[in-house]
């Protein structure tokens, strides 16, 4: 199924200056949280969810292909493609062990594809996570960094000293894209430090810059 909403063409003109250590303190600055976030329903993973079935399928996008995933309360997973669909559904097979897995569609599918061909439009998700309460914690914080915004690994934490907690509560994420882990950053402006790897964070942060920037002019 081909997305063909996003423009990824103009992250690649000025990805240098977009990225920029001072570029991206800028955006850190300027990044007002959506403490409403209405966007995102969010169920969470209980013990009986084990005997759910879960149904996934590849998709292409303009960001790449993904693997997305859904039970019948909402989206589980979501991972990309591409060269590493075999290890992205093995991290989906390890992270759901005891549920059944069938390739298919579901209908919260659309929901997440909805969603990355329009990021901005606020369309709702339907969202089942599983993670333990300090996961889930940091995983709803990052919901509420909009489209284009940015945190850091520190003003995801409850108290000082959580930031390396909070890295692998991050890097641990299983729904890319929507829960953007892309947009966590570190203090000093340093963007290193991505699941599917910094490249690919690049790109995803590039073009967010990139309209975000076009919008304003």
């Amino acid at each position: 199924m081909k997305n063909n909403h996003l423009d990824t063409t103009a992250e690649t003109k000025d990805q240098a200056g977009l990225l920029s250590k001072p570029s991206v303190r800028e955006r850190l600055s300027h990044t007002k949280l959506n403490v409403e976030n209405n966007t995102y329903k969010v169920a969470k993973w209980t013990p009986e969810d084990k005997a759910l079935n879960i149904t996934w399928n590849s998709y292409s996008t303009d960001l790449g292909a993904v693997i997305i995933a859904g039970t019948d309360k909402g989206i589980c997973f979501l991972g990309f493609g591409d060269e590493q669909q075999e290890l992205t559904l093995k991290e989906l097979r390890e992270k759901f062990p005891e549920n059944k897995l069938a390739q298919g569609n579901n209908p919260f599918h659309q929901e997440a594809l909805s969603h990355i061909g329009h990021p901005e439009a606020k369309n709702t998700v339907h969202l089942h996570l599983k993670g333990t309460e300090f996961q889930l914690n940091v995983w709803e914080k990052i919901l509420k960094v909009p489209f284009g915004g940015l945190t850091t690994y520190g003003q995801l934490g409850d108290q000082p000293g959580d930031a390396r907690a909070v890295g692998t509560a991050v890097g641990a994420n299983p729904v890319c894209l929507i829960v953007g882990c892309h947009r966590v950053v570190h203090s000093d402006g340093n963007i290193e430090g991505f699941h599917y790897g910094t490249p690919i964070k690049e790109k995803l942060l590039a073009f967010e810059a990139a309209h975000i920037k076009a919008k304003a002019e």
